[in-house]
This record gives C-alpha cells, structure tokens and sequence, in this order.
C-alpha cells in the first residue's frame, strides 16, 4: 500500500507523536509499503530531527511559510494546487493524519475531497482543547477511523467528538523492542525525558529531588530534552540546592534516550495533563525499568500502581519524591517491578503488534466504496 502520513509538526520537535510516527513509517516501510510524510519544517530542523525518518521514506514540507507570506488569492491558490500535485504524484491509498493546524486544514480538506482518498485520524492531542477541536472540525465528516492510543483517548474523542464514536478503535501506542539493559544499571539514577514545557511537570519532578536526596543521598537524575522553561528549570534545582544532582543531557536520539533508560534505576514522568499515552513510560517499561508517573491520561494504563511502577496525584512533589525513593531504596522491588513491566510492554505495546493493526485499517478503509473521481 501507499500511505501518506500527515502532520504539520512532524519536521519539529514534537515529543511522543514525532517519534511514534517514525517508528510507525519505518515498520511499514520495513514491510514493504511506500511511505511518504507531510509535514511543516520551521526553518530550524535539524538533520538529526529529520535522520529520524528511514531511507526511503519521502519528506514533503507543507510550506506554511508560503501561505503567511502568499500575495492574494492566487498564490494561495497556486500552493495548493502544488500540494495536490505533490499528493497526486505519490498516489496515496490512504491518508494517515497525526495533528492539523490552522494553516493546513483547508489543503487537507481539498485534498482529500478533490482526490477521494480515505482519511485515517490518530487522537494525539487534547480533545479537551476547544483550539484543537475547532482545528478538527472541517475534516469531522470525512475521517473514516479515528485510532485512540489508550482508552482514556477513546472517551475523550466520544465526549468532545460524539460523531466520532461509532469509528473508535483503540489501538495502543507501540514502542521499539529492545534489550532490557545496554550495561550495569546505575542503582541510584532516576531518568526523564520531554520538552521542558510546564505540561510536562519537571518542576515537580525537581521539586521532589530534595526528598529523595534525604532518603537516597547518592541518588541523581538524567533529564533530557530542552525546551523554552530549560532555563527556568535550572534555576529551580539552584534554589533546591539539587543542580549539581541533575545531568541535563539535552536531546538525545531515541536509540540513545533507550540506552540512557535502560540503564537506570527508575524512570519518571510527571506529567501534569491528560497524556494521550505516554512514549517515555512505555519504553521504560520495555527496557524492563519501573516507572514514577502522575496518575492522569493515558499514564494509568501504561503504568501498574504497585506492580510495573507507581502512580502518583500530578503535581504532588512530596508523593512522587516518596515514591522514587522507595523505589532507589528496595532492589528486590525494583527488580521484581522491571520484569512486571518488561513483560507488560511486551505484552501490550509491541510495535510489531502496532504496526499490524494499523495495516489492518488501511486495508479496511481502502477497501471501503468511495464515490467521486480517483486519481
């Protein structure tokens, strides 16, 4: 099949859903499908967010650049049709939708209207936003399934999208298989990774440094990532007196962040709103590492309280430094936690699984009638 997976953030920095859909383009392509994404390049993407995508796969800049900068109606007009004939010349069976914006919403609905392509829509994002559902509404009639990564994002879209509940599946996340450890695990390191925007909760996170730091003094952590509160955050664990206990990695590529968790103790994610899913504590999980994560979204069906991690309210720095400390502190419950979770993951967030049920969609909905001409 020819499948065009579009988002208008992908050729940025987005967290989960970027490298989710990577993994997903490559596994496809892998299995001999042509692969192509839509996407939206700022002008600062580096090779690295861009090498994240396999040899092969086809990269098309959605240029929004040029609709801000479009000189009346006939230019606008003319970026369009230069999309249409960029969609047109790949031939897509299906069109796999990640996130939209205000800017590409209409090419889409052109798009797919003009040309009779089957759209797919994946619930990445806060339905609770009345931003992102207005973003949404154009394409409400014309998306054929809407895949949720977790059940918590399957009642969201039935509450916020009613018309979207009888084209629910809930299809979880999947993550890269690989080894449970890289090396010795460091017994007292604590791994994070996000953009460091205040949704993500690291504040808390250093917030509870100072009492795991009284219960487990040789206990440290690895944040990486970045982000426009990276600076805010640094002068947060000053004030703590925790900076010197905080390695700031950066980003990292994903092969790296999963040797980095891998080979730590405990991982966490604090979180502070309604994860979709949660990429970091699923890999966590398969790298057989017990996870701290606020009790919200998606988190509470990757993490198993007491069994494959612990589940803390969000934003509560007192609970979520109690409970990585108990985890640093116990090496039989860390251990015994990992295999939980190695065996969870394994079991629920296989990407080999992941990739075999998003195939199963595509073959459905490109089979499915549809009136009008096809290219």
């Amino acid at each position: 099949m020819r499948i065009l997976h579009w988002g208008h953030s992908l050729f940025n920095e987005n967290g989960g859903l970027e490298e989710f859909v990577a993994s997903l383009s490559g596994g496809l392509a892998d299995r001999g499908h042509q692969i192509a994404l839509v996407g939206e390049a700022d002008g600062t993407s580096s090779s690295y967010r861009l090498d994240k995508y396999r040899q092969g796969i086809l990269l098309f800049d959605l240029n929004l650049r040029s609709l801000v900068d479009a000189d009346g109606s006939e230019e606008l007009a003319q970026i369009r049709r230069n999309l249409e004939d960029m969609v047109l010349g790949f031939a897509p069976d299906v069109i796999h939708l990640h996130s939209v914006g205000k800017g590409d919403i209409a090419l889409l609905v052109s798009v797919v209207t003009r040309l009779k392509i089957p759209l797919v829509y994946t619930a990445h994002g806060p339905m609770d936003s009345p931003g992102h559902r207005s973003h949404l509404a154009p394409v409400e009639s014309l998306v054929s399934v809407v895949v949720c990564p977790s059940s918590f994002m399957g009642e969201m879209v039935g509450i916020y999208i009613p018309g979207w509940k009888e084209k629910r599946i809930t299809v979880l996340n999947g993550v890269e298989p690989g080894p449970s450890t890289v090396g010795a695990r460091a017994e007292d390191q604590i791994f994070a990774s996000g953009r460091h925007v205040s949704d993500k909760g690291f504040a808390t996170l250093i917030g509870a440094l100072p009492i795991v730091r009284l219960r487990q003094p040789q206990a440290r952590l690895v944040l990486a990532g970045a982000g426009p509160e990276t600076g805010v955050l640094k002068n947060l664990a000053r004030v703590y007196g925790v900076h010197d206990s905080i390695q700031w990695a950066g980003w990292v590529s994903r092969a790296k962040a999963r040797e980095m968790v891998a080979n730590s103790a405990v991982a966490c994610v604090p979180s502070i709103w309604n994860e979709p899913f949660g990429l970091v504590a699923a890999e966590a999980s398969m790298a057989s590492t017990p996870v701290v994560a606020s009790n919200i979204g998606g988190l509470a069906e990757i993490v198993v309280h007491k069994e494959t991690g612990l589940l803390c309210p969000p934003g509560d720095a007192a609970s979520i430094g109690i409970a990585l400390s108990t985890i640093l502190g116990d090496k039989s419950t860390q251990r015994k936690m990992g295999q939980n979770a190695h065996l969870h993951a394994m079991k629920f967030f296989d990407m080999t699984r992941n990739i075999d049920s998003h195939i199963d969609i595509y073959q459905s909905v490109a089979a499915s009638p549809r009136s009008g001409p096809r290219h």
